[in-house]
């Protein structure tokens, strides 16, 4: 996620250095719509300038099976790039293993990039914690990602992603550590492998001929 932000067990926002939090409602009390202002622009710990402002309406505390929070941007910029679209994250419970687990709703998620050029998309994915559940910590927290996306990239091409074995994903690591997805288009199929569970750049792609090759993951665009 180009936005994501962490929430306190009261339901407020994280500190993540940039942006300025406002409530509409005292905090800690729901519903409740959370307002990150980052003005013309600033510089979160990840190095990214964001600018613009996000609204994110909470129903409730999110260790709470039912509650949710939904994101929505407001004249909203990362790295120049403008981001239009929802993002419902909803407590959906613990599954058959017993770990906390979200559904995650993309609707009509559009990136505008400096060039013109745009990218559209939807996707339905399923988050469940594996590890870090019984502390208060953040940084131990690691989470499986499963699901599918639809949508035009930058040139026009319809695609369809899937993830095909669970992503991993630690707070503590700015890249997926484990899993696979593939993407394809109406004549090719590319897959991605993120690795053994190690904290770096490293993916192997599997192209349409078969043919595989080592990559480094790069900037989000």
């Amino acid at each position: 996620d180009s936005f994501v932000f962490g929430f306190a067990d009261n339901g407020s926002v994280l500190d993540r250095g940039c942006g300025v939090v406002t409530y509409q409602n005292p905090k800690g009390t729901f519903p409740n719509l959370t307002t990150i202002d980052f003005g013309t622009g600033c510089t979160d710990i990840n190095g990214r300038e964001k600018k613009g402002k996000l609204l994110i309406s909470i129903t409730g505390e999110m260790k709470l099976q039912g509650s949710s929070r939904t994101i929505t941007p407001e004249n909203f910029f990362v790295d120049g790039v403008r981001v239009e679209g929802t993002r419902t994250l909803t407590n959906i419970g613990p599954d058959a293993s017993g770990f906390l687990c979200f559904t995650r709703v993309v609707d009509n998620q559009k990136l505008t990039f400096p060039d013109g050029a745009s990218a559209t998309w939807s996707s339905s994915t399923k988050l469940c914690q594996i590890e870090g559940g019984t502390t208060k910590e953040r940084i131990d927290d690691v989470f499986t990602i499963t699901g599918t996306s639809s949508g035009v990239n930058r040139k026009g091409v319809n695609f369809n992603a899937q993830i095909t074995e669970a992503l991993t994903k630690k707070v503590s690591c700015p890249w997926f550590v484990k899993g696979k997805s593939k993407v394809s288009d109406a004549t090719r199929e590319v897959s991605i492998d993120y690795g053994n569970g190690s904290c770096d750049k490293k993916a192997v792609v599997t192209l349409p001929n078969g043919n595989t090759k080592e990559i480094l993951i790069r900037r989000w665009w």
